[in-house]
């Protein structure tokens, strides 16, 4: 471990803080990048002095005080204005109810292991591309909101598009800075864009969700940097689901599959011994996701099968 990298970075942190956490770029984005890769691979063998320089550089980061900004009143107006009923709009609002804010800094998916993954070869890259590319296309292109403000959002301003060789079928959304502007930048696992094992319909509400997130973001002051769990992701579920709906994808499975992917979070923080809620962040979510869509997804599997039956009848 270059003990010196280390305390270079500690000082760069340090006066990043200071200067309100702006992008780092040049040598000290060299250095940041560098030093968090040697430490998180000497984490893996189990070095203990990896960890001890992890806990130096955290130490250096302190994080901003949240703005005086109504989040919940934010989020309220939001689903208002964005096509949702005024039923779904009421249960919305209860979910922000009980909800805390915690802060975080733009710093923080840098310092995760996961930040640094090794993206695609090119030609896979361009091949994922096309696809994520036809997805978005039409959700953009459906007339009804909240497409049309996604659609205004990214108009001149297009998402910036990362493909990293992972196999859980995962995306993220964040921003990267282009030519002097802020872009949105979606970040998607290979095990996502396996068309043997994700069809368009689960790849289309992914994407969607994610530039969920995108709306939300663009809506918010820049020096706000509190960041609250659950309404952003009840927040990005709602209208991820609602514009891939109106874009002509089927939706039937999304609360089921959100309720494995629930069990299974779950199943994995009490074999980590981690401790649990009554319900956790995404049972929270599934349950948004049932309340507000799944009647309209119960009437249509009901309508499927009155018609099955019906032919049926029709043969005998």
């Amino acid at each position: 471990m270059n003990v010196e990298k280390v305390a270079q970075l500690g000082a760069i942190l340090e006066k990043w803080c200071a200067d309100g956490y702006p992008y780092l770029a040049g040598e000290e984005q060299t250095v940041a990048e560098d030093v968090f890769r040697e430490l998180y691979q000497m984490q893996a063998n189990g070095d203990a002095a990896a960890r001890q320089a992890m806990g130096f550089l955290g130490s250096k980061v302190s994080k901003p005080e949240l703005t005086d900004f109504d989040l919940k009143g934010y989020f309220s107006g939001m689903v208002s204005r964005l096509g949702f009923t005024d039923k779904q709009c009421e249960l919305f609002g209860e979910h922000l109810g009980s909800a805390e804010i915690y802060t975080t800094v733009p710093m923080e998916r840098l310092t995760r292991s996961f930040a640094l993954r090794e993206v695609c070869d090119v030609e896979t890259s361009k091949a994922y591309q096309a696809r994520a590319e036809r997805i978005l296309d039409s959700i953009v292109q459906a007339p009804s909101e909240p497409n049309q403000t996604l659609a205004k959002l990214l108009a001149g301003n297009p998402v910036v598009f990362s493909f990293e060789k992972n196999e859980h079928p995962d995306a993220s959304m964040s921003s990267v800075y282009v030519d002097g502007k802020v872009r949105p930048l979606m970040e998607i696992q290979s095990g996502l864009m396996n068309a043997d094992k994700v069809d368009d319909n689960e790849l289309a509400f992914t994407i969607a969700h994610e530039l969920g997130h995108w709306i939300d973001f663009s809506g918010r002051p820049e020096n706000y940097f509190g960041r609250e769990k659950l309404w952003q992701e009840c927040f990005a579920d709602m209208v991820g689901y609602k514009m891939a709906k109106n874009a002509g994808y089927d939706m039937s499975f999304a609360v089921e599959k959100r309720k494995i992917m629930a069990k299974e979070q779950r199943a994995y923080c009490k074999a980590e011994n981690k401790p649990l809620p009554e319900k956790t962040i995404f049972e929270k979510r599934v349950e948004l996701l049932e309340q507000a869509f799944g009647n309209d997804e119960t009437s249509k599997s009901n309508m499927v099968m009155i018609n099955r039956l019906s032919g049926l009848k029709k043969e005998r």
